[in-house]
């Protein structure tokens, strides 16, 4: 029987040793709790503290930059309401600067065309005058060679072709 004895022995922790390792996890809890927990706990409550400000200066920039961004928005249709007045603006001037232009351009040609027309008539006028002229003094000299000449009808006749002939080749 003394094999089951000693696994017995061997199965049961001694009780000393289990006291003494009692003992020893008191004591090291007995100084972690001196020595490292208030420092740990401070160094924690630090950090929440931290993580704490930080959370709310995120909240507080994110609605700010919630405020400025609906704010930039706002500008943006504001600038889009301005920018298409302009540009009606600007359409409606240049239509009527067209108009103006039109209206002037057409006096100036309606008096370019009167102009030219009192030209033309004053041009025709004078050709006309010039040309009464001209059949005046051919008819004078036609009269004054056939006075000179005074011979027959068909002398006449040819004298009258020959000075026509002379007075369109000159």
């Amino acid at each position: 029987m003394q094999i089951n004895i000693d696994i017995l022995e061997k199965l049961l922790p001694n009780v000393i040793t289990i006291i003494t390792q009692l003992i020893a996890t008191f004591i090291l809890f007995y100084f972690m709790k001196k020595l490292a927990w208030k420092p740990v706990r401070e160094i924690l409550r630090k950090r929440s503290e931290f993580e704490h400000n930080k959370l709310v200066e995120a909240q507080r920039l994110k609605a700010e930059s919630e405020t400025l961004n609906q704010q930039a928005r706002q500008e943006v249709q504001k600038a889009g309401i301005e920018a298409k007045q302009l540009i009606e603006m600007g359409k409606s001037e240049a239509e009527r600067i067209k108009d103006e232009m039109m209206n002037e351009a057409k006096k100036r040609s309606e008096t370019l065309l009167a102009d030219a027309k009192k030209e033309i008539i004053f041009e025709q006028e004078t050709a006309r005058n010039e040309l009464q002229s001209e059949i005046v003094e051919v008819a004078m000299l036609a009269a004054s060679k056939l006075i000179d000449q005074k011979l027959d009808e068909n002398e006449d006749r040819k004298a009258i072709e020959r000075f026509i002939k002379e007075v369109s080749v000159k």
